[in-house]
């Protein structure tokens, strides 16, 4: 239902809607401030009108042209915002690397019970986790190095997430199990839309007063988010097809630099048919001017000019 929402009201066409990390662990943090997650029916609840809140205040700000608010961001507070960003969600997952019931609380206090029952960690845990972690960095390395293992890989992250799923359903349920599921379709119907019982007004909802303020720090957070994901595409988008819409000669000096082949690109320049074809993987950030547009990467810089019919990578 969300996404067909999202299809009528929706106007960007660079932003992938969907549950991030970042904002899932603010709903599950908020929530849990409120309701506790053993009590299911409350909590789903909980989570249904703060959602509801949420996407009411961003509707309000689209009827509202209140988007010209997020040009007093700045760039240092989007990099430090996602910076955050990957710390919190990164931490998050210490618990289950190391094999730890860590209570709810802040990091300061996670990391200081982690610290102290650091002898309680579960090796099989930890060098699974740390053995994952190993081997998507050397698939990372691999991919950059050659093109036949980034297209083997491309190919199979499709096939991998459903044999991930099927071996994990068949590891939980049981044979015994398995023989005694009902095979069946299931027919075919439309989900009923009904509003969430807390917002119902036969009786004063009692978690609609507990969670009025905080729909403010989800609202913010996730629009700050979208608009660092959104804005990076963007910019990627309008660099690529400026240089799609070129024809001529490419003049390519890939000497100049380590971009190509080794570094932060990872692209690689083509002259087919008199049309210049860039295709790159890693190239942020950005920056567009009026002569062209250039990319910052870990090795040199990369600079495509529009002098004419010709393209220049220096």
């Amino acid at each position: 239902v969300g996404l067909v929402v999202y299809a009528m009201l929706g106007t960007s066409k660079h932003i992938s809607i969907g549950p991030f990390a970042l904002v899932s662990l603010l709903v599950a943090e908020t929530v849990s401030t409120v309701v506790p997650p053993e009590e299911t029916a409350r909590y789903v609840s909980a989570v249904t009108l703060l959602t509801l809140m949420v996407g009411c205040m961003h509707l309000l700000m689209a009827i509202l042209k209140l988007d010209l608010i997020v040009a007093f961001l700045s760039e240092p507070v989007l990099s430090g915002f996602t910076s955050a960003s990957a710390v919190l969600i990164a931490s998050s997952q210490l618990k289950h690397l190391l094999g730890l019931a860590v209570p709810r609380g802040n990091l300061p206090s996670m990391i200081h019970y982690i610290i102290t029952h650091l002898h309680q960690v579960n090796p099989y845990a930890l060098l699974l986790g740390v053995g994952g972690v190993v081997l998507l960095d050397v698939f990372k390395k691999a991919n950059k190095n050659s093109a036949r293992i980034a297209l083997i890989d491309a190919s199979f992250v499709p096939a991998n997430r459903l044999l991930t799923v099927q071996l994990d359903t068949l590891w939980k349920v049981k044979a015994s199990q398995r023989k005694a599921l009902e095979r069946k379709l299931i027919k075919a119907s439309a989900p009923p839309v009904e509003t969430p019982p807390e917002t119902q007004i036969e009786k004063p909802p009692p978690l609609f007063g507990q969670i009025t303020n905080k729909p403010v720090n989800v609202f913010g957070i996730q629009s700050s988010f979208q608009f660092c994901l959104g804005r990076c595409d963007a910019t990627l988008h309008i660099a690529f097809d400026s240089v799609l819409k070129f024809q001529g000669d490419a003049i390519v000096n890939a000497a100049n630099t380590g971009c190509l082949g080794g570094g932060g690109i990872d692209g690689m320049v083509n002259h087919l048919g008199g049309e210049l074809l860039f295709q790159a993987r890693k190239a942020l950030p950005v920056i567009v001017t009026d002569e062209g547009w250039s990319v910052r990467c870990e090795t040199g810089d990369a600079k495509i000019t529009t002098a004419g019919n010709q393209h220049r990578l220096l």
